[in-house]
């Protein structure tokens, strides 16, 4: 458990696919990354196949290069390239944030939920 209580949950592929599952059925909008015109977006998904599974970045000054990965990773990229403000709202306002899976993502969306 963490600082908060909260014990945390490793989804494995198709327990990740059956949560977004849920959470459509549930009637929510599910946002993830996702591979849109050759660089990894926030976007509405209709199920976790749509992650960037085996994408990653390579950025730099004045460089955002699209690049195939070797491990499948379905979080193993950056921040995407156009970020939130393209969703309608404020990310405040959303009730179900999948950000990722390293300690910096989960202190992301624990910042977004205080309204930091």
């Amino acid at each position: 458990m963490d600082g908060d209580g909260v014990a945390p949950v490793q989804l494995d592929r198709s327990g990740l696919g059956a949560l977004v599952e849920q959470l459509k059925l549930a009637g929510y909008q599910v946002v993830g990354p996702t591979v849109r015109e050759n660089a990894i977006v926030l976007a509405e998904l209709n199920s976790a196949d749509e992650l960037p599974r085996g994408w990653g970045v390579d950025t730099g000054p004045g460089t955002y290069r699209l690049r195939q990965r070797a491990d499948g990773a379905a979080f193993g990229h950056v921040l995407p390239a156009a970020g939130a403000e393209r969703l309608g709202r404020p990310l405040a306002e959303c009730r179900v944030i999948v950000i990722g899976d390293t300690p910096k993502d989960v202190a992301a969306a624990k910042g977004i939920e205080l309204g930091r």
